[in-house]
């Protein structure tokens, strides 16, 4: 379970491969300088990237470990972005790109790859469905690889627990990951459903103090506290007929809550891969 949690936020993390090649004209070759992704912007402390996405394009909204996917339409063809989500925002779009390259380091790596430097320039207007932000602007940067802050990376042995919603229609899922004793927990959290005729997923992955997570002696059993945006606590007990219960929820800053915990969902708790943010 914690896979697809951790999943939702590697793909909805992921451009175009560090590999690939692609010009104005959408033509790849071994030779060119990465072409832009998808562009960013920043406002109020939150991030906007409008990047391609299966069928049409992403819109990710970040702010304070909380990230917003949105499924819209449009069209990233090198040269001109076209992007739109039905009563949230559009994005009219051109790249113009400088005569240089410049070289940008990859993400969780220290390999650096030459990329095609410009500008995108024409309108953005973005209001977040969820709250995190506004964005308003007639200029916007390029963006070539994924962000390191939305990386979850895998390695080296841990702790983890893991809540699903196997009743809902709509996906819920909890995790925690502590790779050693007094260690700080890594938090994730996923949510996904329909809204004015598009689909989103909510996703959650932020660091709580080693007093925000306390595990049974024994081991099969583990208590939660995570900080906000998440509220109230959870706790499991392998032997209890109710294993995963409590108060423990997500609250948007537009209001919307989701419940994390109770008898619809499934839970385990197991050692395994430990998780950390890639830096």
């Amino acid at each position: 379970m914690l896979m697809w949690l951790l999943g939702a936020w590697i793909a909805s993390a992921s451009a175009a491969p560090s590999d690939t090649r692609v010009g104005p004209e959408g033509h790849r070759g071994a030779s060119q300088p990465v072409y832009p992704s998808g562009l960013a912007f920043r406002a109020g402390g939150a991030a906007l990237y409008v990047r391609e996405g299966s069928g049409g394009m992403l819109f990710v909204v970040e702010r304070d470990g909380v990230r917003a996917v949105y499924h819209g339409r449009g069209r990233w063809d090198g040269h001109k972005l076209t992007a739109s989500l039905d009563g949230a925002g559009n994005v009219d779009m051109v790249f113009q790109a400088e005569s240089r390259s410049a070289k940008r380091r990859i993400p969780c790596s220290r390999r650096r790859d030459a990329v095609v430097v410009g500008t995108f320039t024409g309108r953005l207007e973005f209001a977040d469905p969820s709250g995190l932000g506004q964005f308003e602007s007639s200029s916007a940067r390029p963006i070539y690889f994924a962000d390191a802050a939305s990386i979850v990376r895998r390695g080296g042995r841990g702790t983890v627990f893991s809540a699903a919603d196997v009743v809902s229609l709509s996906p819920r899922q909890f995790g925690a990951a502590v790779s050693g004793p007094n260690a700080k927990p890594l938090y994730l959290a996923s949510v996904g459903g329909s809204e004015r005729g598009f689909d989103y997923i909510i996703s959650v992955r932020l660091m709580g103090g080693a007093d925000t997570i306390q595990f049974s002696p024994s081991g099969d059993g583990v208590e939660v506290h995570p900080p906000a945006p998440f509220y109230g606590w959870g706790r499991y007990l392998a032997s209890e007929e109710t294993a995963w219960s409590g108060t423990l929820g997500l609250r948007l800053p537009n209001g919307h809550r989701f419940r994390l915990a109770g008898p619809t969902f499934t839970a385990s708790i197991r050692e395994g891969e430990g998780l950390s943010i890639c830096q």
